[in-house]
C-alpha cells in the first residue's frame, strides 16, 4: 500500500527531468534505500530525507553555502525542530566519536549532509544494520579522518511517524549487542585514554533498554541488566529513565515542552 501511495505522490514529478525516481524490487530497509542514492546521485552534495520528516526552506541553501566556505569540513548537520519547538542539543565539530557514542549530540540522518565522494569512499551505510544506521555511518566517516560541521539552528522539522516502527525490547537488545561488538575496538581505544569510558557506553547503551523492557512488564529481564550495568555508571545507565520521568513531569506543566520522547527547549521557546 504504501508503495502504491508513493507512486501516486511521485506521478505528477515525472516529467520533470531534476527528478530521478527509484525504486526497488521490492522494500528494503532504509540502508539499501539510502544507498541506492548515493549510487545514482551526480552532484556534489548528498543529503537524506526520511519520509515522516521535513526540510525547512533554506537547509539545503545554508548547508551547500556552509560546505563551499568551509573547506575541511567533508560534511554538516544541522539542528532540528518537532512541531515548532528546537530540540535541545549540543554542537560538536570535527570528530565526534565520543559524542555519538555518549549519545550526546542529535546528528539525525535528516539533518546531515556530506560531500558525495567521501561517503562513496567509505562505502555508503551497512546494510547489516537495522537501527543506529545514522551512527554506524557516522561513526565510521570519522574513523577514516573525515571532519563534520554544524549549522546551530533548525533546518529540519522532525515528525513522528517513526515511532510506528519501534522493536521489541528483545529486539532492540539484540541490536544494541551488534552496535557496541562492531565498534568495541573504537570503544576500547578511547578507553585507553580516557578510563572508565567504556563503562559509561555500555552503561548507557544497555541502560536504555531499562524503560522498554518495564514497558513490557519484562521485570526480570529488566532487573537482569540493572544488575550487570548499573554500576558500571549509575548516572548514564538510568539517563534513560530519567528522561522519562522529566518528559512524564513536563507534559503536565505550563514551563516545559516536551514533545513525543524528545526533550525540546526547556522553559522557553527558542
Amino acid at each position: 500500500m504504501e508503495r502504491e501511495e508513493t507512486e501516486k505522490v511521485m506521478f505528477p514529478f515525472l516529467a520533470d527531468t531534476r527528478v530521478v525516481y527509484l525504486k526497488h524490487e521490492k522494500n528494503k530497509n532504509g540502508s539499501a534505500a539510502r544507498n541506492t542514492g548515493i549510487r545514482y546521485a551526480h552532484g556534489e552534495f548528498i543529503a537524506f530525507l526520511d519520509d515522516d520528516d521535513c526540510f525547512l526552506p533554506s537547509k539545503i541553501e545554508k548547508q551547500v553555502q556552509f560546505l563551499s566556505t568551509h573547506p575541511t569540513f567533508d560534511a554538516v548537520y544541522c539542528y532540528a525542530q518537532m512541531n515548532g519547538v528546537e530540540i535541545a542539543v549540543e554542537p560538536y565539530e570535527g570528530d565526534a566519536t565520543r559524542e555519538l557514542l555518549l549519545m550526546k549530540t542529535r546528528m539525525f540522518t535528516t539533518c546531515l549532509m556530506f560531500r558525495a565522494e567521501p561517503l562513496r569512499q567509505i562505502h555508503g551505510f551497512d546494510e547489516a544494520f537495522r537501527r543506529h544506521q545514522d551512527y554506524e555511518l557516522l561513526l565510521r566517516f570519522f574513523n577514516a579522518n573525515y571532519k563534520i560541521g554544524c549549522v546551530k539552528e533548525p533546518l529540519v522539522e522532525r515528525g513522528t511517524g517513526g515511532n510506528n516502527n519501534i522493536p521489541s525490547s528483545k529486539s532492540l537488545q539484540s541490536v544494541k549487542v551488534f552496535f557496541l561488538n562492531t565498534f568495541s575496538d573504537c570503544i576500547n581505544n578511547i578507553d585507553e585514554v580516557e578510563p572508565g569510558f567504556r563503562k559509561k557506553v555500555y552503561a548507557l547503551h544497555y541502560g536504555s533498554l531499562l524503560v522498554p523492557y518495564l514497558q513490557e512488564h519484562e521485570f526480570t529481564k529488566a532487573l537482569q541488566l540493572t544488575k550487570k550495568y548499573f554500576w558500571y555508571s549509575p548516572s548514564y545507565f538510568t539517563r534513560g529513565l530519567r528522561r522519562k520521568v522529566i518528559i512524564f513531569i513536563g507534559k503536565r506543566l505550563p514551563f516545559a515542552s516536551c514533545q513525543n520522547g524528545e526533550t525540546i527547549s526547556w522553559f522557553k521557546k527558542r
